[in-house]
């Protein structure tokens, strides 16, 4: 391009030699053709920088940055000055009249003192533009005389030459004017510790003043505009640092106020009045029990959740801020009886929404709406459903309802209805719609819209990796853990450890009516909670996690290391270590104060279910090998059909040849080999018999001379931690009675 624009003089005069031949000599000059080369060719670097730069503007239109309107109108002085300098060239060239002389030099004279006015008004904030215009108006008044010949500031000669006038310094004193000004605020920029903005403006500065100069003294005659270009460019990046610098502002400053409101919306949810109020209530309950005790979770609950959500800056799920919700309603039920029906019809809560959207509806529906009206009764409804496009949550009351007109003297409007709207939009562009009619009700309506749905392919991973998987480690020594083989009854045991007395009396008496037929043991430090469980075989333990000497972490490090299949539930007042525990595959991890439904959610989701696990064939490798059917021992004829099963299990699906079975059950016995294949018969015989006692006998695979099992078919503690990788910290026995039994990690 720059090669085109170097050479575009040359093309010129070729196109005219065309010309001429194609018209048979006659002379037919294409003037405008020529200039336009001469043109580029004198300008082309001027135009590279406005093109670029023009782009820029377009491009970033949408960003809409303060000041690009006085950029538009210096490309457009740049250009006309640039124009100008081509019609002086033409009037040298061609001999014009001198009066376009005279047009030419009042235009560039009114145009770079604008110029240098702009940039002023572009890069300082003047308050009083039009007093800044006064030198500018003097000049142009004075340069505009000069067309009728009044040879104040200059004049041209007989012979086209230019002539200077009494006052030509006003053009070049109005621009230095404005440059000085330029000066001055970059010099108080600087003193402010602004430097990369002064150090800007003090390049404008000095950039103008040398153009100025040049222009005067012909030293930069020929790069005026370019110089100017270079400017206007620069000017630009200024106005575009100074665009992003108050965005930045704007974002924190609208960050600051959000959590202020945040703060101001959570302080008034946990109001003084509605805790004294339901605490009496509370205390009206005492002579039933499981109505004060009833009102005491949902109390808890509610207090717990809204006190969590001191610390969630981002959006919480629908369902965790229903929960609040509804614990928050059952109180208000509790307060005002028959006054009050609460109604729920909740069919999405899958998705994500800023905390205390729908806490603050529900307040103002029942502090407004309903407690406001003229019976001071009706109902509060609460529904959530989702859409094609949204989630959508209603709360809704038969209440006082307003109009939109009318002054609202209370806080319905300023406890949350702007400030929810504010939220909604700034954290996950929601909506809040209020439709409301007088003595009729209010229905308010956040909508938020659904994230793309994602889609992912994966390979299933087979249960019970084969033969070609297995790693064996051999020659280490663990230590053995005395427990007991089988459990007594099918009933679940459960282990509580907490350092606070209250603290496992009152987890102790909910599980007793969560799960009436339990076991359960508590211990309040470490050492006796590892003691009990060595001594007895617990399906779940609720650990509390700060506790002295040793944390409930280290307690349930110290389990898995034993028995990894163990159900670890944590309980803890503090919710940052929750990381923590799901490293160590957890079930659930419940934060205090723990309510009945907290319990009873954690043992539906065990890891490890109880069900599972004594419901039908199980078999336990780790410790000593045992097989259960419905949580009762099977006990086999002989010690060695027990013996070749543990082998098959150990063999994980694998076929065991005739020859390699009775290397490993007689090890180096020396027993005639043909006596030695009839007894493995036997036991064969004897096993499959055993298995179709309970109903499994498809699980012992049989072959001319090789035996297995359907390991895909059996429930074993060994099989699920391998599958759920659990079993590398594992450091118990491995079917302790038997020597040839290798954990395979």
């Amino acid at each position: 391009m720059i090669f085109l624009f170097t050479n575009s003089e040359y093309y010129a005069i070729i196109i005219l030699k065309s010309i001429n031949n194609k018209t048979d000599g006659k002379p037919v000059i294409p003037l405008l053709t020529y200039t336009f080369g001469t043109y580029i060719q004198d300008n082309y670097i001027t135009l590279l920088l406005l093109s670029a730069l023009i782009i820029m503007l377009i491009g970033n239109r949408k960003m809409k940055i303060s000041g690009t309107n006085y950029v538009w109108l210096m490309i457009g002085i740049t250009l006309a000055i640039t124009v100008l300098q081509a019609v002086e060239l033409m009037c040298d060239r061609y001999g014009w009249s001198h009066r376009i002389l005279y047009y030419k030099c009042a235009a560039t004279y009114w145009l770079y003192p604008l110029a240098a006015m702009l940039e002023l008004y572009l890069v300082a904030p003047i308050k009083h533009k039009f007093l800044m215009a006064i030198p500018y108006a003097v000049n142009f008044i004075l340069v505009f005389t000069d067309i009728f010949d009044t040879r104040i500031i200059y004049y041209y000669g007989v012979g086209h030459e230019y002539q200077v006038g009494p006052l030509t310094v006003i053009p070049a004193a109005a621009t230095l004017f404005y440059v000085i000004a330029l000066g001055v605020y970059s010099i108080r920029i600087l003193g402010k510790n602004e430097r990369s903005k002064g150090i800007i403006v003090l390049f404008i500065t000095l950039s103008t003043i040398i153009t100025v100069i040049g222009e005067k003294n012909n030293f930069l005659k020929d790069h005026t505009e370019t110089v100017i270009a270079l400017n206007i460019l620069v000017y630009y990046f200024f106005l575009a640092a100074i665009n992003h610098s108050e965005t930045q502002k704007k974002l924190y400053e609208s960050l600051i106020e959000l959590e202020q409101d945040r703060t101001k919306l959570l302080m008034a949810q946990i109001q003084p009045h509605f805790i004294y109020n339901s605490l009496t209530a509370i205390r009206a309950y005492l002579d039933e029990p499981d109505r004060a005790e009833a009102a005491i979770n949902h109390f808890s609950g509610f207090l717990r959740g809204s006190i969590d959500l001191l610390e969630e800056e981002n959006c919480i799920t629908a369902g965790r801020e229903l929960k609040t919700v509804r614990d928050y309603l059952y109180m208000e039920k509790e307060r005002f009886g028959k006054s009050l029906d609460v109604m729920y019809d909740l069919r999405d809560e899958d998705f994500f929404i800023p905390a205390f959207s729908v806490q603050v509806l529900a307040e103002n529906a029942v502090n407004h709406g309903i407690r406001e009206s003229k019976t001071g009764k009706g109902s509060v409804t609460v529904r959530s459903f989702a859409t094609d496009t949204e989630h959508i949550i209603e709360v809704e009351d038969d209440g006082k309802g307003f109009t939109f007109e009318e002054p609202k003297d209370d806080d319905r409007s300023h406890i949350g209805l702007s400030n929810l709207r504010k939220r909604l939009e700034m954290m996950c562009g929601g909506k809040l719609e209020i439709i409301s009619e007088p003595d009729k009700g209010t229905l308010a309506r956040i909508k938020i819209p659904k994230a793309p749905e994602l889609s992912a392919e994966g390979e299933s991973v087979p249960e019970v990796p084969d033969d070609a998987q297995r790693n064996y480690t051999r020659g280490r020594k663990r230590l053995a853990v005395n427990i007991k083989l089988y459990k007594e009854e099918n009933a679940m045991r459960i282990l509580i450890v907490d350092d606070e007395e209250s603290a496992l009396h009152d987890i102790s008496r909910m599980l007793k009516k969560v799960v009436p037929d339990a076991h359960i043991e508590t211990a309040d430090e470490a050492e006796k909670a590892l003691e009990l469980f060595r001594e007895c075989e617990f399906d779940v333990a609720f650990l509390d996690i700060k506790m002295p000497v040793k944390d409930g972490l280290t307690i349930a490090k110290e389990m898995k290391q034993y028995r990894p299949l163990i159900n670890v539930i944590m309980v803890t007042g503090f919710p940052q270590y929750a990381l923590d525990a799901v490293r160590l595959y957890v079930s659930d991890y419940i934060v205090k104060p723990v309510l009945p439904e907290d319990l009873s959610r954690a043992l539906a989701n065990l890891r490890y279910p109880v069900s599972e696990i004594y419901k039908g064939l199980y078999v336990r490798c780790l410790g000593s090998f045992e097989v259960f059917f419905d949580g009762e021992p099977v006990h086999f004829g002989r010690a060695k059909v027990k013996e070749f099963f543990a082998y098959l299990i150990d063999r994980r699906g694998s076929t065991a040849t005739n020859a390699e079975i009775r290397a490993v059950l007689w090890l180096d016995e020396a027993t005639d080999d043909v006596k030695q294949r009839k007894y493995l018969a036997q036991l064969a015989y004897e096993l499959r018999q055993k298995l179709e006692e309970y109903g499994a006998a498809d699980i012992f695979i049989q072959s001319r001379d090789s035996y297995a099992v359907d390991a895909k078919k059996i429930r074993c503690d060994y099989y699920t931690a391998l599958k759920r990788n659990e079993i590398s910290e594992y450091r118990g026995e491995y079917m302790s009675q038997y020597s040839w039994a290798v954990l395979n990690q």
